[in-house]
């Protein structure tokens, strides 16, 4: 299905958890989702 902006504003506005699912790449590597431990792990080896 394909979503108008106004769906898609009120879908985030009422279902925010998937915002918080960021990819980080860098060297090589990928990381999907926010986990801080891992955060703070992946950007030490960088």
């Amino acid at each position: 299905k394909t979503l108008s902006d106004a769906e898609m504003l009120d879908l985030m506005a009422s279902d925010y958890t998937f915002l918080k699912r960021p990819i980080l790449t860098a060297g090589g590597e990928a990381m999907a989702g926010f986990f801080e431990k891992e955060y703070d792990e992946f950007f030490r080896r960088k």
